[in-house]
C-alpha cells in the first residue's frame, strides 16, 4: 500500500516522527492490520 510506504519512508526520514508514527498505525488500523501495527509500536518503544 502506497500510504504505508509513505508513512515508513517518513519514519525513516525522521526517526521517532511522533505524527507519521501514528499515521502509520491508524493506516494498520484501517486496512484492519493490527498485528503488525503493535510489532511496529513495540520495536518503537
Amino acid at each position: 500500500m502506497l500510504r504505508v510506504a509513505i508513512a515508513r519512508s517518513i519514519l525513516q526520514a525522521i526517526p521517532g516522527d511522533i505524527v507519521s508514527l501514528q499515521f502509520l498505525g491508524l493506516l494498520y488500523h484501517r486496512t484492519r492490520r493490527r498485528a503488525q501495527a503493535m510489532q511496529d509500536q513495540n520495536s518503537k518503544t
